[in-house]
């Protein structure tokens, strides 16, 4: 009888062991939804539905309805079924490439990074990142792609105009500046985007600007004042003054004629 209980308490130490021996390896950060046996899932999602090129355009955070503002925009190019390149619009490249694939039911992984896709159709995906909800738009090519490949406008833009502060609303991404040979100095601050908020504030709003300067570029919250054909956005560290020639909702030119003109879209 000992005989028996000592080695079944050698059986149950060995079953002891062989556990903490191979314990469940879970990866940090995964939310507890999606810790799931993969063997015995099935993905929701598959690659092909991502292939191609998609922006991000809407960022709202988890424990929040609001929307927020943002200006490292994310962008995402899927190709070949199993590989993706991802990059913020900060910088003018694609920064990371690496494996795309689905982790079942709905994770995501993406060159290192981890995703649950929320939604998706044909030209909209829903990923969140553990802080928010970003919505991505499906795109036939990236905006910093065009850079230098817009056609000129064949409209003649060289009175100032007053516009509608409503049309402004929005982020406003620089795809093509105007500059006559020796008019802008070479250590001038230059306009990447500028994202103006909605307000209720008459004559102003709140907004972000990226500019650079000597390659080096900065975001910086910004106050945005509207006056009669012209704007001013104030920062702590600088200050311009723009006249507008357009902004009908759909594109944004603002500058000054003969100088440096900056032609702009959503």
């Amino acid at each position: 009888m000992r005989l028996k209980l000592f080695s079944f308490l050698l059986s149950g130490v060995a079953v002891l062991n062989a556990a903490a021996q191979n314990p469940k390896v879970i990866r940090k950060g995964m939310p507890p939804v999606t810790q799931v046996n993969t063997k015995q899932s099935k993905a929701f999602y598959n690659l092909k539905q991502l292939d191609g090129k998609w922006q991000e355009v809407k960022r709202t955070p988890l424990n929040s309805k609001t929307p927020i503002a943002f200006t490292d925009t994310l962008l995402m190019q899927f190709h070949d079924s199993t590989k993706v390149e991802i990059k913020d619009a900060t910088s003018m490249r694609m920064t990371m490439k690496g494996d795309a694939y689905i982790d079942p039911p709905y994770n995501l992984v993406a060159a290192g990074d981890e995703y649950i896709i929320r939604a998706i159709d044909k030209d909209r995906l829903l990923l969140e990142d553990g802080d928010n909800l970003k919505e991505m738009q499906k795109k036939e090519v990236f905006y910093f792609e065009t850079l230098g490949k817009i056609t000129i406008p064949t409209e003649k833009l060289n009175e100032p105009v007053n516009v509608d502060p409503k049309n402004l609303e929005g982020k406003w991404i620089v795809y093509r500046r105007q500059a006559l040979a020796g008019s802008v100095d070479t250590d001038a601050v230059v306009i990447k985007s500028l994202d103006i908020f909605p307000s209720n504030t008459i004559g102003s709003a709140m907004g972000q600007v990226v500019c650079y300067k000597s390659d080096i570029t900065e975001s910086l919250s910004c106050k945005i004042i509207f006056g009669s054909a012209n704007i001013l956005v104030i920062t702590d560290n600088y200050v311009w003054e723009f006249n507008t020639y357009k902004a009908d909702g759909k594109e944004f030119v603002f500058g000054e004629v003969g100088r440096l003109m900056y032609y702009a879209k959503h």
